[in-house]
């Protein structure tokens, strides 16, 4: 059963779906036209989840499956990379017009982090306000509050050097 808030009207933050019935709610309760996929290779193996066949149940569904593979395994440089990819790819879904379901395993940590991002770097939201809003939507919530703040500052410092 899916685990999931509302972040913002077009945003929403939740746990991994792990069949046709999570697309279905997805797509006709959650209203959601396109779902980021955070997960990587191998939770996806571990999970016992055929990407390609959700992929294709989502299409008939008429969801788009996109995938910014998010690895646990790697170092902060690392993270900071997939997280920077992330944002870029929940922006670009947002400004053609989705609502977006970003989920990785348990839609806890790495899915806020983006929402995070996303909410301070892109829309300009106060730190304090972007956690109060995933934390009504979404209260386990726990984003990657030093990964953030490293993403935060190279979005500063690109600022500053123009």
């Amino acid at each position: 059963m899916l685990d999931y808030g509302v972040i913002q009207e077009n945003l929403l933050v939740g746990s991994c779906p792990y069949g046709h019935r999570d697309l279905i709610s997805i797509r006709k309760k959650l209203k959601a036209s396109a779902i980021l996929c955070l997960q990587d290779d191998l939770d996806l193996t571990m999970m016992g989840i055929n990407y390609e066949n959700m992929k294709e149940a989502g299409q008939k569904l008429e969801l788009l499956m996109v995938r910014s593979q998010w690895t646990n395994s790697n170092g902060a440089n690392h993270r900071l990379d997939n997280l920077r990819q992330a944002v870029k790819t929940l922006q670009q879904l947002l400004n053609e017009g989705h609502t977006v379901y970003v989920h990785c395993t348990l839609g806890q940590v790495r899915s806020p982090t983006v929402a995070l991002a996303y909410l301070t770097g892109i829309q300009g939201f106060a730190i304090e306000e972007a956690i109060i809003l995933i934390k009504q939507g979404r209260p386990q919530a726990m984003p990657l509050m030093r990964i953030h703040q490293a993403y935060q500052t190279e979005l500063n410092r690109r600022e500053h050097s123009s």
